[in-house]
């Protein structure tokens, strides 16, 4: 029988490469579906077979991040040569364990388990680590645009959610992305099937190194950008300094082929607590969906949040319901009680120290 409770020293211990890839294996299937599982399970078979031959021990987290974001890209289009990003990779990992004894994610203590891993592996606080696009893709997979789809229809007066992507990267990471083209190639073909449509509005959460989030908001009108934002829950009063205003700009006037538009920075202050960050984008990305999409009821808890409490509280619910091996490793671990619905979000925000019953 599983342990419904495990001491300091299991939790601390650290995992193998067969329990970070199961990890792996069940957030990214969560994320593109079961129809995809032996397409992933074959590409961690290659990556194992990598960390083998390399005597690579999973243990840095921006390494693991790294390769999540690998996995799911090869996933998402098989016609990369994966083998060949695998070895950018693993040369990548080991000059991050070179960096230090620790590893970059120790360095800074912000590259940590994301909270899908940190809720599956008992290896991190759920509470208070930082949440990363993966979350983010748990959390929004049932409102995310599918325009990976050439039948997908986007229309007239409508809001659309795409999904996350980073906007500015950090060292560790620019040997895979290329923050301005993806986002180009993540919008032009939504520019280009709105020809007809006025209106259309996206919004698109992006991240500076998978630790601080905005909402990228942008109105498009008969195939041409009309207007865009940049939104930070952050105090920022040097917004249009950062390079991810930078960036969003370029981004703009490239698939204008002009500078007319300027996108307009926007500071809310909302959020208190720098780990915080992502739950806010996911919090306004959701309040900015049309009334329709509004309705969707297992959104509320994050939506009606009043304090950053309740809001992880609820992030946490919302990923803890993505998958069932999730729940059944939150169970495992004795982290939160179980009813008869899917997760009990007073008892998730009871270990948050959260008043239960504040969100009516």
């Amino acid at each position: 029988m599983a342990p419904t409770n495990i001491d300091a020293e299991e939790r601390d211990r650290e995992i193998d490469n067969a329990g970070q890839l199961k990890i792996l294996s069940v957030i990214i299937t969560s994320i593109l579906g079961e129809k995809n599982a032996s397409d992933i399970d074959a590409l961690l078979a290659q990556v194992n077979s990598r960390l083998d031959e390399n005597k690579i021990h999973l243990k840095i987290d921006a390494g693991v991040e790294t390769l999540q974001e690998l996995i799911l890209s090869q996933a998402a289009d098989s016609r990369q040569d994966f083998s060949a990003k695998l070895d950018d990779w693993v040369k990548s990992y080991n000059q991050l364990e070179a960096e230090t004894t620790t590893g970059l994610a120790q360095k800074d203590g912000r590259h940590g388990p994301n909270i899908a891993r940190s809720l599956m592996s008992a290896s991190g606080d759920p509470a208070t680590v930082w949440g990363d696009d993966v979350d983010m893709q748990l959390v929004l997979k049932d409102v995310i645009a599918n325009t990976a789809d050439k039948e997908f229809v986007f229309a007239s007066n409508q809001t659309y959610i795409l999904k996350p992507t980073p906007i500015a990267a950090a060292e560790v990471e620019k040997e895979f992305t290329n923050p301005v083209a993806n986002l180009k190639n993540q919008i032009q073909p939504v520019v280009d099937k709105c020809r007809n449509e006025t209106k259309v509005r996206l919004l698109i959460p992006v991240s500076s190194d998978q630790i601080h989030w905005h909402l990228f908001v942008i109105g498009i009108s008969y195939g041409r950008i009309t207007g865009a934002a940049l939104l930070d829950s952050a105090k920022s009063k040097v917004l249009q300094k950062q390079p991810a205003y930078h960036n969003a700009q370029l981004v703009v006037s490239e698939l204008n082929h002009d500078g007319k538009i300027k996108v307009k920075p926007v500071s809310t202050g909302r959020h208190e607590v720098d780990y915080t960050s992502m739950d806010y984008v996911v919090q306004t990305a959701l309040n900015g969906l049309n009334m329709e999409a509004r309705k969707n009821e297992e959104n509320n808890e994050i939506r009606w949040a009043g304090n950053s409490h309740d809001l992880r509280a609820a992030i946490i619910g919302k990923i803890a319901q993505a998958t069932p091996a999730i729940q059944e490793m939150i169970k495992k671990f004795g982290l939160f009680a179980k009813r008869e619905k899917e997760v009990d979000v007073a008892r998730i925000g009871a270990l948050l120290a959260r008043n239960p019953g504040t969100n009516k």
